[in-house]
């Protein structure tokens, strides 16, 4: 598992590289509070699975990034990962086609 934070021309960019479960939860939670006044992206191409602890975070993250009038993108998750969010019912919150 790996958490990469970089910085982009349209704000701050979390790449997430493998599986990421509880136990990763407080280094994605760290990356995300850090920079969520410019964070803008979630990039999960590389993501193997996500538990529930990921997506806690990310709906955190979510409201905290429209509040401030921006929306957070989820890019590029792999099928499964597509899949949880959709049988979590947060498709239309991240903007995923669920099939």
């Amino acid at each position: 598992m790996g958490i990469t934070v970089r910085r982009a021309d349209d704000g701050v960019h979390i790449v997430i590289d493998g599986k990421v479960s509880i136990e990763d939860a407080p280094l994605l939670l760290r990356s995300v509070t850090d920079n969520i006044e410019q964070l803008t992206a979630i990039h999960m191409g590389e993501a193997e699975a996500i538990d529930t602890s990921v997506i806690q975070i990310l709906l955190m993250a979510d409201r905290v990034v429209r509040k401030n009038g921006r929306r957070l993108c989820i890019v590029e998750p792999p099928d499964e990962i597509v899949m949880t969010f959709g049988a979590a019912g947060l498709s239309e919150t991240f903007g995923l086609d669920y099939m």
